[in-house]
């Protein structure tokens, strides 16, 4: 679910993740990319938007705000969280692809930094 979840109302996605569970198997993965509000993307979103470089994002197209904890609210204890981080603090901003990319993996290491997309993965344990 890369840049998918932000799309849809909660209510929508608490729906969605009860089919999920029909569709995985036990230990089954749900890998999640979607914006951190709790990091800059709130001043880049609201800029893009201001100058109409994109089609509008807040409100129109990102319709669910998460951060690391509304996001691991959204699944129930049928889902382990296996790993959750941040990255894209800078890197995105670095026109060289492979200097982005080592920048990226450098954010990535570092857990304490509020980098702007969230990525998470999921396991599906069923509680019996």
């Amino acid at each position: 679910m890369i840049d998918v979840i932000e799309h849809i109302k909660i209510v929508e996605l608490k729906k969605i993740i009860q089919n999920i569970k029909i569709l995985l198997k036990d230990h089954g993965k749900v890998f999640i990319i979607t914006p951190n509000y709790h990091s800059l993307w709130i001043l880049i979103e609201n800029f893009s938007d201001k100058l109409n470089l994109l089609p509008k994002m807040a409100g129109e197209q990102h319709i669910s705000k998460f951060t690391k904890y509304s996001l691991l609210d959204l699944f129930d204890n049928d889902f382990k969280l296996e790993n959750i981080f941040s990255f894209n603090l800078i890197s995105f901003l670095i026109p060289i692809r492979s200097i982005s990319s080592e920048v990226c993996r450098f954010e990535m290491s570092k857990k304490i930094l509020p980098g702007n997309l969230i990525a998470s993965l999921f396991s599906y344990e069923p509680n019996d």
